[in-house]
């Protein structure tokens, strides 16, 4: 065992406070004297008394405002460098829905993030974009309808920058992709009474003209879709006839038949269909 100490009082040792109030001098004498680094494990007294005796440090600490278990710190996040772009973009369309695949960026790490942007404008304006943060995903399908879209994506790692973009066809002339309008069946007739445009979501409606006196159908100026399709009837007694519109910036409207237009009497009508750049008709 250590050598003999003086006698101290324990129990005002152990009082919350009482370091201070018995002084360091005192308390170093009982900490130096002590011998500690001496002390049998297998003595029960001496091994209480130690407990007893962080006890009341720990609560001197906590008198004093020193936490004895400070919370948890958080680590200052690290940025990541950002990755390689991905190496590649793949899209297809069928019937309104576009399959894409994205090539996985070289090197990259667990964590990493694809984001697909998908657009109407070749320029991926904010107003005609939209992203699909994807995940790790890189086979995906979307339902976009009938049109034009134009796509683009990028990765990055929760603590990093964007990639560079990878673009279906360039950064410079991306590709506009079409998957055509998804097909609608055949079916429900509108009536009318006066010249009307037929729209892009007549399709597979009957168009029926009922009119005393002439009547003209225009149908678009850009075939919607190789899908889409129209039935038009004239159940009046005045002419229907059924032309296209001028698109702008183009030389002319979509031909008919080869033709500008098609003229239609009493109780006569046709099936109108399209490849997606002129209009085909079935009469009867």
């Amino acid at each position: 065992m250590g050598e003999p100490h003086d006698e101290v009082d324990q129990d005002r040792l152990l009082r919350p406070g009482a370091i201070l109030e018995i002084g360091a001098q005192e308390a170093g004498k009982v900490l130096s004297t002590a011998n500690l680094g001496y002390l049998a494990i297998d003595e029960p007294v001496l091994y209480d008394w130690l407990n007893s005796l962080t006890g009341a440090f720990n609560a001197l600490q906590k008198q004093v405002g020193v936490d004895a278990a400070p919370s948890a710190q958080t680590v200052a996040s690290r940025a990541l460098s950002a990755p390689k772009p991905p190496a590649s973009l793949f899209v297809s369309g069928q019937s309104g829905v576009f399959n894409i695949r994205i090539g996985a960026s070289a090197g990259a790490a667990p964590g990493i993030q694809y984001f697909l942007e998908v657009s109407t404008d070749s320029g991926f304006t904010a107003a005609t974009t939209t992203v699909y943060p994807v995940g790790n995903t890189l086979g995906l399908a979307l339902s976009l309808g009938s049109g034009s879209f134009y796509f683009r994506t990028r990765a990055k790692y929760p603590c990093s920058d964007y990639s560079p973009y990878t673009y279906a066809g360039t950064a410079d002339s991306p590709t506009p992709f079409e998957a055509g309008g998804i097909p609608q069946p055949l079916g429900g007739a509108v009536v009318k009474i006066a010249d009307y445009y037929i729209a892009e979501t007549d399709d597979g409606y009957l168009i029926v003209a009922n009119s005393a006196s002439a009547i003209t159908f225009t149908l678009p100026p850009v075939p919607p879709s190789s899908t889409w399709k129209v039935l038009v009837a004239n159940v009046g007694t005045g002419t229907l006839t059924l032309t296209s519109a001028y698109a702008a910036g183009t030389s002319g409207a979509p031909p008919i038949d080869g033709q500008t237009s098609l003229a239609f009497g009493p109780y006569q009508g046709a099936y109108v269909s399209t490849d997606g750049a002129n209009y085909y008709t079935m009469r009867g």
